[in-house]
């Protein structure tokens, strides 16, 4: 699927397959954007056809889940190749991290900098300057929960890890995350 920040930039790549790491993302049928769309239209619509659909499916059963009572904390985490809205104050209002928020997850990260307990390089993506070829640096991955407290959060590489050779091209989000039956 494109990534919308390089959509939103006009970046080229952005409706290439080729920069991502799984080959069956080339069998999508990734059409160009629509001439005369501003490239915020064509950045939100890509997120909203290609991303959406699948997190509002776990989302969904997620939600069943907690209203049935049978769990009273959740997580959902990981490499959502999708900005975060809360990173974006004047737009665009990233469809992923907007429907999270929708129900009722936290962003453990932007909840530990509001905080004060958030530590790290604010980005995820790219974890070194030379894998990011166009200076496009997000924060793409994320731990979100519910019914929980975030204490802190941060964002590790070989910078801050102890690992002298970093093995990913993103960073790793690690939080502490407080749970106490007296506060559901």
């Amino acid at each position: 699927y494109p990534y919308a920040p390089y959509v939103l930039h006009g970046l080229p790549g952005a409706w290439d397959p080729q920069p991502f790491d799984d080959p069956f993302e080339a069998l999508l049928g990734i059409e160009e954007p629509e001439p005369g769309r501003s490239l915020h239209d064509d950045a939100v619509a890509s997120e909203r056809k290609y991303q959406l659909p699948e997190l509002v499916e776990i989302l969904e059963d997620m939600e069943k889940r907690w209203r049935s009572g049978a769990h009273a904390a959740c997580f959902l985490t990981g490499d959502f190749n999708a900005a975060s809205h809360l990173d974006y104050p004047m737009g665009p209002k990233w469809p992923c991290s907007a429907e999270c928020a929708a129900h009722g997850l936290v962003d453990s990260f932007a909840v530990a900098t509001q905080k004060g307990k958030s530590e790290g390089h604010s980005k995820t993506w790219a974890a070194k300057e030379c894998q990011e070829p166009h200076g496009l640096h997000d924060r793409i991955d994320f731990v979100y929960c519910k019914g929980l407290e975030v204490q802190w959060s941060m964002h590790l590489d070989e910078t801050n890890s102890g690992v002298t050779t970093w093995p990913s091209d993103h960073r790793a989000v690690l939080s502490s995350i407080h749970y106490s039956s007296a506060t559901q």
